[in-house]
């Protein structure tokens, strides 16, 4: 049965398209169940993207399928969701006696929960064209090559990316302007982004999207010392939780590596960079290029992406590049965004950057509410945009940025979903990663998912801070923070959990600065993590 899907609404990107409601109650939501139709029901965390953009695809599902029979005898589909914020952790045990049949969560260890049985195989779903909604590519058409690699396990399919989550900066692009914080072609941050002389920024190509921004990490810690110097705070984020900047290093991580980061999580394939001796000034001596195998995993600890990154927080924190905010261990997520967000509108000191998740913008709605009375204050109206990483070497600058999301979104079916549900659920699924669907995500939540599609028909209409999303996104390149290795299923929270570039002692690498170590000799304390002879306990 082929359907045509209803026309889009007007498209949005207005604050409260933007924003999640309060979480609703039960299975059922207090919804009254319709015995003439079939019941779907979903489970949705309820965090960084909310779920309205799920509200707004169960909307169009059902006037879709309104006179669908999906079990003989009635007509039509009620999608009910529960609405939460529980993990896979605490719900995984659980699952086998729920009324939930469709899961979107974070922090899945997709390969441990295949290997307890409770995904549903969805491989047909997964690898046919999406003909039934005007579309003639298949859902694996639209995935990434390490995702392919990822999510396909014995040649099978059980679940598939939901929402991308890295960690960057966010900048403020007015107050860029109204300071003239944007860099020319002379080196100097004096300009406006209106300049026909900016710089050429990250890409090292003129008339893009970030030309004036700092395309190394010295220009960038330049740009810092310049807002000092003007009586801005540079940069802020949760002094309460401080894995923020873990995450965010894991990004210029990642990004250092290019390709090669992939071999990180697979331990399969050649690093290039890949430290011999480092002296105490940083300056660095290379192996020849080396092959990684799961016997020499080890040797990725050594990549010099961990010390460049390392050296960046040391250099971010010596410098006293930060709101005193940061540093404040009673300043939650929301109070951060709260700050960066007022910080131009009060008496307060302007701060300029937030590192934090892509969708802080629906967290931080409180904060954009309580801002109403201030003219041009919500979020279709700041100019608020998403950084380009920096590159650490100037040699690096021109190559594709790579992005490494960080929460391991998933959306799958679970195998406890009786027989005569799946058509219903995998139709539902299918229809969540269609085009129009992928479109209507972004411009209720200004974020995307985790697929690799054209937004171009959308882009006019989205606010800045979502155009510049997807600028970044589209010419980046995605690598997925896990794989089908054993020893990182064996070892999963020490290679892919939040903490997975601290050591014993000090989880977070900011704090390992904070206690006066050097970001040489702590790459030093790092890369020695593991030798070859503790290396073979983990494969054991």
């Amino acid at each position: 049965m082929k359907k045509n899907l209803t026309k889009m609404m007007a498209v949005l990107c207005a604050l409260t398209a933007c924003m999640p409601f309060a979480a609703c109650t039960g299975a059922t939501g207090g919804v009254e169940i319709d015995k003439t139709k079939t019941q779907l029901y979903v489970s949705n965390f309820n965090g960084g993207v909310g779920h309205n953009w799920l509200d707004a695809h169960i909307a169009r599902f059902e006037a879709d399928y309104a006179e669908t029979e999906f079990t003989p005898g009635k007509k039509g589909v009620q999608v009910i969701v529960s609405n939460h914020k529980k993990g896979m952790v605490n719900i995984g045990g659980s699952m086998k006696k729920a009324k939930e049949e469709i899961y979107f969560l974070e922090k899945v260890n997709y390969h441990d929960e295949i290997a307890q049985g409770r995904f549903l195989d969805i491989t047909d779903m997964v690898t046919e064209p999406l003909t039934e909604f005007g579309e003639t590519e298949t859902i694996e058409d639209k995935l990434y090559p390490s995702q392919k690699e990822y999510y396909k396990v014995n040649g099978r399919y059980y679940g598939l990316p939901h929402a991308q989550s890295p960690t960057l900066i966010t900048y403020d692009a007015d107050l860029f302007d109204q300071k003239k914080l944007f860099m020319g072609e002379d080196g100097e941050f004096k300009y406006t982004s209106t300049a026909t002389n900016l710089s050429k920024g990250v890409d090292n190509v003129k008339g893009t999207y970030d030309d004036g921004l700092p395309a190394t990490y010295e220009e960038f810690f330049s740009l810092c010392a310049t807002m000092k110097k003007r009586g801005v705070d540079p940069i802020i984020w949760s002094g309460m939780y401080e894995w923020y900047t873990t995450r965010f290093a894991k990004q210029l991580r990642a990004d250092f590596d290019g390709e090669e980061a992939t071999v990180s999580y697979t331990f399969n394939g050649t690093m290039s960079h890949i430290v011999d001796t480092i002296d105490k000034n940083g300056n660095i001596t290379y192996k020849d290029p080396v092959v990684i195998t799961e016997n020499n995993g080890y040797e990725v600890l050594s990549s010099a992406s961990y010390y460049y990154t390392f050296k960046f927080i040391e250099e971010m924190y010596n410098g006293k590049y930060y709101s005193k905010y940061a540093i404040n261990e009673n300043v939650s997520h929301g109070d951060a965004q709260a700050y960066f967000l007022k910080s131009r509108f009060t008496s307060e000191t302007d701060i300029a950057m937030l590192i934090e998740g892509l969708y802080w913008v629906n967290e931080a709605s409180g904060a954009f509410k309580s801002m109403s009375s201030y003219q041009g204050s919500s979020l279709q109206e700041r100019n608020l945009k998403v950084m380009p990483l920096p590159k650490a070497t100037a040699e690096q600058v021109g190559e594709q940025t790579t992005i490494v999301d960080s929460l391991n979104q998933l959306a799958f079916i679970s195998a406890y979903i009786d027989e005569s549900k799946k058509e219903l659920a995998t139709t539902f699924l299918q229809y969540c990663t269609t085009q129009a669907s992928l479109e209507e995500f972004l411009l209720e939540t200004g974020l995307t998912r985790n697929y690799k599609i054209d937004y171009s028909k959308v882009y006019d209409n989205l606010c800045p801070y979502s155009k510049s999303v997807v600028d970044l996104l589209a010419s980046s390149n995605y690598i997925m923070p896990a794989s089908s290795s054993p020893i990182i299923q064996k070892n999963y929270e020490a290679f892919v959990g939040d903490y997975e570039i601290g050591t014993t002692k000090y989880a977070e690498p900011i704090n390992a600065i904070r206690a006066k170590i050097s970001a040489v000799d702590f790459f030093n304390q790092f890369r020695s993590k593991y030798d070859a002879n503790s290396w073979k306990a983990l494969l054991g």
